[in-house]
């Protein structure tokens, strides 16, 4: 997406300046150095790494840079398992590590005296062989030059990326498309399906702040209302110098409270101790943290993405409503949107359809408490097409106040719930998830009548440019 940060790609252009200080390495290579550099990689040891670097090299990059960029990759990518010369780029040898989670490009650039003289990470993106798509497990009907050219960018991001499963729908010309790789689960020849359910994460997001614009619409409230009015008891610490937080800055991110979910120390060492603090954190204890909670700045004024923040929104709108909130996304967004399978919680039935999600770690434990009834939805591909549509279609003043942007704050420039960009088709509107099994992404151009969802069974996933590519496809296709 336009505006997904993309840390490798930052990181390469802070720490790796591109200048040659020496030719780069042949094919042939020098084996003993990058064996010696994966070995340090795989093992933790970033010292290593590092004073394999030149002397003028070391002279331009603090070991304490480098140790955590190279950790941050490291948790991308587990352990190489083999690396392979590609070709030249940029005075640069490209080489192919094949990671446990993904495949990289590791790009070294030689010094003297066995050492190097310079490297980088980047997107490995090279063409794949027939014989590599070929072995793509999807329901992709290849009938049409639109799903070839799916294929291909879907293909590519499955080779390289390495998710378990993968469900996408797109919006072209009005029609919905849907397209499945992978498996619901490790071990098992099982595609997921556009019916199969995902956590949409923090797309829920998009939601919230859909519910705002109704109730401004319905004249519950305004976007410049102190959150005060809507709290009871003493919230004197929701001001910055005077100037209080109000409801837009819950939504369009500007709100100055802390960018996390859970605003005390908790235990989250391990996926399992973090499910026994969720299964006790109550609605009544998250107030009392935003009672203690400090603003670090005036309100509106910088971007910080704040879960709690969106979480306190959605407890304002359940006030103003008297109603529940995860009856208010009902009532208002999926029974009249038609979305069936968008629910706060699955049956037993349901689970069935539930792919089995994962981290680095292996696989994941369910996460579920109290705090669930403000930020946690389930939803299939078939239903946030549906969502997706009328996004696109623009069809209530509610939706169209989502879409307007309120916060300029360069790279996240923000609606309401939705992230908004300037793009080579035009306006877009965009939002990524992650949860504990799960990670997604929703795009939309609608003067295009476009729109891309993604879903998969591994969280945190680094989607790089699939989503790009995807609208790419969609638009571009004739």
């Amino acid at each position: 997406m336009p505006n997904n940060k993309r840390l490798t790609k930052q990181l390469l252009l802070i720490l790796v300046a591109l200048t040659p200080v020496g030719t780069a390495f042949a094919q042939a290579g020098d084996d003993a150095l990058q064996r010696s550099l994966v070995e340090s990689y795989n093992r933790s040891d970033y010292q290593a790494f590092y004073s394999l670097g030149s002397e003028a090299w070391q002279s331009k990059h603090k070991l304490a840079d480098i140790t955590g960029w190279l950790n941050w990759m490291h948790g991308q990518t587990g352990q190489i398992t083999g690396f392979s010369y590609v070709r030249e780029k940029d005075n640069y040898a490209m080489i192919r590590w094949e990671g446990e989670h993904k495949v990289i490009a590791f790009l070294l650039q030689a010094g003297v005296n066995g050492r190097y003289g310079d490297f980088g990470f980047s997107a490995f993106k090279e063409p794949l062989s027939a014989a590599e798509i070929s072995r793509v497990r999807s329901d992709n009907p290849l009938r049409t030059s639109f799903d070839s050219s799916v294929n291909k960018v879907v293909s590519q991001f499955v080779v390289y990326n390495k998710p378990v499963g993968l469900s996408i729908g797109l919006i072209r010309g009005g029609q919905s498309y849907t397209y499945n790789y992978g498996t619901v689960a490790k071990g098992r020849q099982e595609l997921p399906t556009s019916r199969s359910f995902y956590e949409i994460g923090s797309i829920i997001k998009t939601f919230t702040a859909l519910l705002l614009a109704q109730a401004v619409e319905d004249h519950k409230l305004t976007l410049q209302d102190d959150v005060r009015m809507y709290l009871k008891g003493n919230y004197d610490n929701l001001q910055y110098d005077g100037q209080p937080l109000r409801i837009i800055n819950l939504a369009d991110y500007t709100s100055a409270l802390p960018p996390v979910q859970i605003l005390r120390p908790f235990d989250e060492s391990t996926p399992q101790a973090a499910a026994a603090f969720f299964k006790r954190y109550t609605i009544p204890q998250f107030l009392e943290d935003i009672q203690r909670a400090k603003l670090d700045t005036l309100p509106g004024t910088r971007y910080a993405y704040s879960t709690a923040a969106v979480n306190l929104l959605a407890y304002v709108l359940s006030q103003v409503y008297h109603t529940p909130f995860p009856e208010l996304v009902r009532e208002k967004i999926t029974k009249p949107m038609g979305m069936r399978e968008t629910k706060l919680y699955l049956t037993a039935a349901d689970h069935k359809r539930f792919p089995v999600g994962y981290s680095a770690g292996g696989e994941q434990p369910d996460i579920l408490g109290p705090l669930d009834s403000l930020d946690l939805l389930h939803s299939t591909v078939d239903d946030m097409l549906m969502y997706m549509r009328h996004q696109i279609n623009q069809d209530t003043p509610a939706i169209l106040l989502t879409h307007q942007q309120f916060s300029s704050s360069p790279g996240n420039e923000a609606g309401l719930g939705w992230f908004v960009y300037k793009t080579p088709y035009g306006k877009a509107i965009g939002k990524g998830g992650n949860s504990v099994h799960m990670s997604c992404r929703a795009w939309a151009v609608p003067e295009k009548k476009a729109g891309v969802v993604v879903f998969t069974n591994y969280n945190q996933m680094d989607w790089g440019d699939l989503v790009d590519d995807l609208m790419a496809a969609v638009v571009t296709a004739h």
